[in-house]
């Protein structure tokens, strides 16, 4: 009957709608908790696209701009997934400060779940879903050293909240790479955590961006926070294997 199934639409959509409200009410508690020093903004933003047209071992790159310590970071970009059913690595970064942890910090995605490893060789994933071939934009702010909470928004919706069971600063002057994970510091890890696609304008921040920056991020690229701490232009990174830039239109 048409009743009951519109019924049941209203009470998944309004469920959906308190999730989503419960997520942003916690992140604006740990903002006030955790203040964030102010930034200017760009209208002129560093503009990034690189493809990885084979999901192999040693296809990645290596950004060589250095990393200071963090205890909070935003790290943001687009991308678009190829048509597989394997982990893929957006970024790892890694120092050998915690020797029990490979990576310091991992993204990882699947087709239906998010995975972030925070200062631990375990990941904390959720589900999510993401459909081949089509372009996200994704936020994550992650309280690494505060709550140990990550907050993950996509197309500027804060969608899920990530708790890791470690917390702690980052430690800087690491390694960064792109495309994949690592198994030592500077070295590719295993052949699951790769990347086959696209990503560009990838940036990272030493502090939380809040939701009015990540909104106007996802609804004009060539809008940005100006304090931001890396974006991998074509000088100050090493391209490997078969990974390429790809055109993309610079910011007046």
């Amino acid at each position: 009957m048409i009743i009951p199934y519109l019924l049941l639409v209203f009470v998944t959509l309004t469920q959906g709608s308190d999730e989503i409200l419960k997520h942003d009410l916690e992140f604006q508690n740990e903002l006030r908790m955790k203040p964030q020093p102010a930034a200017g903004t760009s209208k002129s933003c560093p503009q990034t696209a690189y493809r990885f047209p084979y999901r192999r071992l040693g296809d990645l790159i290596r950004v060589l701009q250095p990393v200071p310590d963090m205890e909070e970071l935003t790290t943001c970009f687009t991308f678009k997934k190829s048509g597989h059913d394997d982990f893929d690595a957006i970024l790892s970064y890694s120092s050998d400060i915690h020797l029990h942890a490979a990576n310091d910090y991992l993204v990882g995605l699947k087709s239906d779940r998010i995975c972030i490893f925070l200062i631990s060789n375990h990941a904390e994933c959720i589900t999510a879903s993401f459909t081949t071939n089509r372009i996200y934009h994704m936020c994550i702010a992650t309280f690494a050293a505060h709550s140990g909470k990550s907050y993950v928004f996509i197309n500027s919706r804060l969608e899920h909240i990530i708790h890791h069971a470690t917390r702690g600063k980052i430690p800087g002057n690491g390694v960064l790479f792109l495309g994949s994970d690592q198994g030592t510091v500077g070295t590719t890890g295993s052949s699951t955590w790769l990347y086959e696609g696209e990503i560009s304008n990838l940036m990272m921040w030493d502090r939380i961006l809040d939701g009015d920056e990540i909104e106007k991020s996802y609804h004009n690229r060539c809008y940005c926070s100006s304090d931001y701490i890396i974006a991998p232009t074509p000088d100050i990174v090493q391209l490997h294997g078969g990974v390429a830039p790809t055109a993309i239109n610079r910011c007046k």
